[in-house]
């Protein structure tokens, strides 16, 4: 594939990477932006933090295949992406979580929680809790990449991630 000067950022980009999975999803996850695994495929949460998210998805028996999975910025950023960035990619996430209608969106890290509700948010604090916006329900956890690489943020993600199955539960 050919690369292409990003309208966003004026850095070098790949492809732009959709959300995927089930369209009548219940439960929505939304993470930060593609790293380089999900670049190359075009596809969220399919590197090393996608194989840790699935891992526990399962273990709390959430099948990856009922959920709808997608970030906040759609395409690669060197570095996170800036307030910039995300805010030019609101606009689609917006859209794609209207399309999708879930009772539920799961904010996987900061960034996720302050473009996605307020500012005012951060994962430090308000992890395994459910802020409520708008039409919308939002439960906010660690981004897995953070929970993989540091052991006490995996414990307190493996904690939110079992509330979080109760939460799935209660959708149906």
């Amino acid at each position: 594939m050919i690369p292409k000067k990003c309208a966003l950022c004026g850095k070098t980009k790949y492809r732009h990477v959709p959300g995927v999975g089930n369209p009548k999803a219940k439960l929505m996850l939304i993470g930060e932006a593609p790293g380089p695994q999900e670049d190359k495929l075009g596809k969220p949460f399919v590197g090393p933090a996608g194989q840790f998210l699935n891992k526990q998805l399962a273990a709390v028996g959430i099948d990856r295949k009922d959920v709808w999975i997608t970030n906040v910025v759609k395409h690669r950023c060197i570095g996170p992406p800036d307030d910039k960035i995300i805010g030019k990619s609101l606009p689609l996430l917006k859209k794609e979580i209207k399309s999708i209608k879930p009772n539920l969106i799961v904010l996987l890290g900061d960034t996720a929680v302050k473009a996605v509700v307020d500012k005012n948010y951060s994962v430090s604090k308000d992890h395994g809790k459910i802020i409520k916006s708008g039409k919308f329900s939002y439960f906010v956890v660690h981004h897995p990449s953070a929970a993989r690489r540091f052991k006490r943020i995996r414990k307190i993600f493996l904690s939110d991630f079992n509330k979080l199955a109760t939460l799935s539960r209660a959708l149906g």
